[in-house]
């Protein structure tokens, strides 16, 4: 063989080894479990919070004696009538001579509350329950701070109520969400089934029915019907919901679950999103979620700056 053509061919087998090493090895890192995901889209500084783990629920007896309830074991506990059934379950006779308050703090998961034979509460993050004693064997009473979720099937002669804010919310048979939170610029009282009727202190009276929303706003109060229920109670199922919410209102759901502050130096921007959200992500993920070319979202610590 001619010592050249040998020389040229041995060259372009080494030269197409080469080749195939290098798409090897480019196959490889494509496919490899280790490749590093890219950035995140938002402007983050600081260590990722992770959702909230469990319930940290605190338990007050007059103002009181206080207990946190992911400090004891299932059973009965001591000095309250109440049942710690699992993590974030409780169940409860009303006090007959004391006031007992449930708070369930900022950056916990909602607290499920049973009572009676089939009625339950849902608790939500940044909330507080107050049980008074009952005054007659026929009736029950309440106050809340911030969110929950009712689920009241009493017998007809029989009543419930709960007072938010400055409403008296009445019923013996209904499913219906209350929004109170302080930094929220409305009271909302969302029916889902039977009814209830609303007592309001500027002598305002308003009977609900399954689809309907009271928002009490200033010196307004009306009535909404057809409202989106299941935006208003995904709390409630593990999701964040927003159909078509404002940025503000998106992160003040954001600060109570993750225990966060916001702030906006540059004042709020002006955004609506369309979003379902899994409950269990980190706070990093769902931000991510808010990304865009005109949003630029930090985080040091637990303040977030909005700008």
């Amino acid at each position: 063989m001619n010592p050249g053509l040998a020389l040229f061919s041995a060259k372009r087998i080494s030269a197409r080894r080469a080749q195939l090493l290098i798409l090897f090895f480019f196959a490889a890192y494509c496919k490899s479990p280790e490749k590093p995901a890219g950035p995140i889209p938002v402007d983050l500084i600081g260590q990722d919070l992770p959702a909230p783990k469990g319930n940290h629920t605190f338990l007050f007896i007059n103002s009181g004696r206080k207990i946190a309830l992911d400090s004891v074991a299932n059973g009965m506990i001591p000095g309250f009538p109440i049942e710690k059934i699992g993590d974030g379950i409780i169940s409860f006779e009303f006090p007959k001579n004391a006031d007992i308050n449930i708070s369930n703090p900022r950056g916990s998961r909602a607290l499920q509350i049973n009572f009676g034979d089939s009625n339950k509460i849902w608790l939500n993050s940044g909330s507080n329950l107050k049980l008074i004693p009952r005054p007659t064997t026929t009736s029950y009473k309440t106050e809340i701070q911030g969110e929950a979720y009712f689920e009241i099937k009493l017998a007809k002669t029989m009543q419930f109520e709960l007072n938010a804010g400055q409403e008296q919310i009445v019923t013996s048979d209904a499913g219906f969400n209350v929004n109170s939170y302080v930094d929220e610029p409305d009271l909302r009282v969302t029916a889902l089934n039977g009814s209830l009727d609303i007592h309001d202190e500027r002598k305002k009276n308003f009977h609900l029915k399954p689809g309907d929303q009271a928002i009490f706003l200033n010196e307004q109060p009306h009535i909404v019907t057809g409202a989106d229920t299941a935006e208003v109670v995904a709390w409630k199922k593990g999701i964040f919901y927003f159909n078509h919410n404002g940025i503000a209102e998106i992160l003040r759901q954001f600060a109570r679950y993750y225990d966060v502050e916001i702030r906006y130096p540059s004042g709020i921007p002006d955004r609506q999103y369309l979003l379902t959200l899994d409950r269990n992500i980190s706070f990093f993920s769902a931000l991510s979620a808010l990304k865009s070319e005109k949003l630029h979202i930090s985080l040091e610590g637990r303040e977030v700056k909005v700008e």
